[in-house]
């Protein structure tokens, strides 16, 4: 059982960051790096904020990955307008947003979605994360 105090300095520090103004992909690495520390065993992490960006609609960091992709970057439209025609590259977001677990949740209502390897073939994106992609 981890202790209530190392819960406590993991939450202190996560605030501390965000009102520092750390940049956000400091802050995923270092909340990971330390939960991991304090016996949290996280292997990889994606943190999706939405922006009110007139063009990109979020941000996506991402920590324990493939070192070769980028550890963040800004996403289209996965909500089209109507009479809004997109190019490929927005349309396979679409697709993607579409089909991944966060948008059965939204969706659904749900509030907790503990994915396991079955999932792959319900949400297609897990193949990536359970490859190390994404």
């Amino acid at each position: 059982m981890i202790p209530d105090t190392d819960i406590l300095a993991l939450s202190a520090s996560l605030t501390e960051a965000g009102l520092n103004g750390t940049p956000e992909d400091a802050i995923v690495r270092d909340f990971c790096e330390r939960a991991n520390a304090i016996g949290i065993p996280v292997d990889r992490a994606l943190v999706l904020i939405d922006t009110l960006h007139p063009v990109y609609e979020g941000r996506l960091f991402r920590w324990g990955q493939d070192p070769s992709q980028p550890g963040s970057l800004e996403y289209g439209r996965t909500v089209v307008p109507e009479g809004v025609t997109l190019g490929e590259e927005e349309q396979r977001a679409v697709a993607n947003w579409r089909a991944s677990p966060f948008f059965h949740m939204l969706t659904t209502g749900e509030s907790l979605l503990r994915l396991t390897e079955e999932h792959a073939s319900i949400f297609p994106v897990m193949q990536d994360y359970l490859m190390g992609g994404i």
